[in-house]
Parts: structure tokens; C-alpha cells; sequence
């Protein structure tokens, strides 16, 4: 008889008591069960540990905070499968994710990471819906490219312990971890992890009006742009080729407008004048007038579109 690698869930929490009960559920409604379930308790001053040991989950505790990052890495120390899969805490699984992770990871094709499809909603509005499918050709053509396109986030992920350890991906630089997903799974490319993707959705995130990114969006668009520069500073010839640098320049386009909306120009004008020294300016960046004069100066341009919209749709920058 032949035995199945192992594979726990891992969740990083802290305040979570009432969103837990939704993910240890699902968790436990899984086709094929975990075969460890253990959850990091960050400080918290709920019923978090609780919650979970009621629902028969392994708990870990620190007295103080130590941040998300931190207690994955404690919790990779505390298991023992050969897989793991960190959950944020107020998210939640579908029924067939063991199953279909396990599938993949009994194939006779060695790998390291195994990325999934996500379906993100929000508690605070019903309409609310966007899913995210890893595209397969271009994971195996370019992981960096991928990793660049793909909202990769905390729940997408399956890994083999051993290649975590080895390659400590979990060692996230403080100025990027406000963008802690995106810089752990650029830490495994550059480790040369090997991946594979399950192009469906098998888990679902749920936005809090509260959460820490929307609690410190300035912040975030920040540590993105740190983690878009390493990527810069990683690429190949070969990656090159694939328009990695157009990727990358489309994502600090996405990173100037935001931080132009938050009164960020200073970083909106490093975001904007790195993209334009890489690569053409996307349509996604504005309308022709404003691409024309990014072209030549792109601090301008950016300042001569927040500006108009100040005059003529001030209720974008209402509070």
C-alpha cells in the first residue's frame, strides 16, 4: 500500500475569533482531510486560540505580535508534512482543495510550489466578485513573468516544506512587508523553485473593510514597489524577451495612480519615471493626452491629471 505525502494547513492569526469558525468548517468539510491543522495565535486579545482548539486545531501561541510573516515561519517549524498551505484566517476553502492539491502533488513530475485559483468577495458587499485562474503556459514558460501578472496572494499557494526551508522564502525584507505575497513568491523564483498551477478555483478570500492592506494602503503601494524594483534588478535575457519589463512597467503604472490618489507624488513620480525607463506606457497607464506628455515628463503628466480630476471629479478623492 502505497502511503500519500502529507500536507497541513497553517494559519497565521491574530483578533480572529469571529471569522475562524468559516475556515476551520470548510477545512473540515474537505473530500480528502488534512493531515495537520495547526494555527499561530499572534498575540491576540480574543477567544482566537479558542476558537480553534474548539474545532480540534493544534495551537501555537506568542505573547506578543510578531507580525504574519514571522508566524509562518513559526508555524513551518511546527509541522511535520511534507506540504503546507498557510490560510489567512477570515478565508475559506472549497471542499475539493486537498483533493485536487493532492492530485497534482502525486504526479510523477517533481516540483516545489503549487499555485491555485482564487475567487476574492467581500463581507461588506455581496456583489463583490473577483477570481483569479494561474494561466499554465505562462507559469511554465516565465515563473517570474507569471508571478509579475498573477495576483499570487497568502491562499493561492501549496508548498513543499523542505523547499521552504531550504530556500527561506519566508525571509521577507522589512520595506516589502506590506507586500509580503508578492515578495515570497519572487523569493521562490529566484530560488528556482519548480511550480505547478490547478487552473479552477479552490479557495476563497473575503475583503475586510478593516484589513491591514486597506488599513495602510500608502503602505502597501510601497513595499509593491520594492518588490517590483528586485524583480527588475532579477531579470534574465531570456525573461526580457517574454516582456517581463512590460509587465513590470505596467504594474508601476498601477502603482504611480494609486499613490497619485493618495497624495503620494513622490513616490508616484519614482513609480511612473522607472516604468517609462523600461518599457512603452500601456494604455491601462490614461487616456492618449496623458501617455503623450508621460512620454517626456512623466511627474507632469501625473500632476496634470490629478489635478484635473480635483476640478472636475473631486468626489474620486473624497475621503
Amino acid at each position: 500500500m502505497t502511503t500519500r505525502p502529507t500536507i497541513a494547513l497553517l494559519i497565521p492569526a491574530y483578533n480572529a475569533a469571529r471569522f475562524l469558525p468559516r475556515l476551520l468548517r470548510s477545512a473540515a468539510a474537505q473530500n480528502t482531510p488534512f493531515d495537520e491543522i495547526i494555527l499561530h495565535d499572534d498575540g491576540s486579545a480574543d477567544e482566537t486560540a479558542d476558537v480553534a482548539l474548539g474545532f480540534g486545531a493544534k495551537v501555537v501561541k506568542s505573547a506578543i505580535n510578531i507580525g504574519c510573516t514571522a508566524g509562518k515561519a513559526r508555524l513551518l517549524s511546527e509541522t511535520t508534512a511534507e506540504w503546507v498551505h498557510f490560510h489567512d484566517a477570515d478565508d475559506e476553502l472549497l471542499k475539493d482543495f486537498t483533493s485536487n492539491a493532492l492530485d497534482v502533488i502525486t504526479s510523477p513530475d517533481p516540483f516545489d510550489v503549487l499555485i491555485v485559483g482564487t475567487e476574492e468577495r467581500a463581507d461588506y458587499d455581496p456583489s463583490h466578485l473577483v477570481v483569479e485562474i494561474p494561466d499554465a503556459a505562462l507559469l511554465a514558460h516565465s515563473p517570474l513573468v507569471f508571478s509579475i501578472q498573477y495576483k499570487v496572494n497568502a491562499i493561492s499557494g501549496v508548498y513543499r516544506r523542505e523547499f521552504l526551508l531550504k530556500s527561506r522564502a519566508l525571509e521577507v525584507q522589512n520595506e516589502e512587508r506590506y507586500n509580503e505575497d508578492q515578495a515570497i513568491q519572487l523569493n521562490l523564483v529566484l530560488a528556482q523553485a519548480r511550480f505547478r498551477c490547478v487552473p479552477r478555483v479552490l479557495t476563497r478570500s473575503y475583503k475586510q473593510s478593516a484589513s491591514m492592506s486597506q488599513s495602510n494602503q500608502r503602505a502597501c503601494l510601497s513595499s509593491h514597489y520594492r518588490v517590483m524594483m528586485r524583480a527588475l534588478a532579477s531579470l534574465s535575457q531570456e525573461e526580457a524577451a517574454w516582456d517581463a519589463k512590460a509587465a513590470i512597467a505596467k504594474r508601476l503604472w498601477a502603482i504611480a495612480a494609486g499613490a497619485q490618489a493618495m497624495g503620494e507624488f513622490k513616490l508616484a513620480v519614482e513609480a511612473a519615471r522607472q516604468a517609462k525607463k523600461i518599457s512603452t506606457i500601456p494604455e491601462a497607464a490614461g487616456g492618449r493626452l496623458f501617455r503623450t506628455i508621460a512620454m517626456v515628463h512623466p511627474g507632469f503628466a501625473l500632476r496634470l491629471r490629478e489635478r484635473g480630476i480635483r476640478i472636475f471629479k473631486p468626489h474620486l478623492r473624497q475621503a
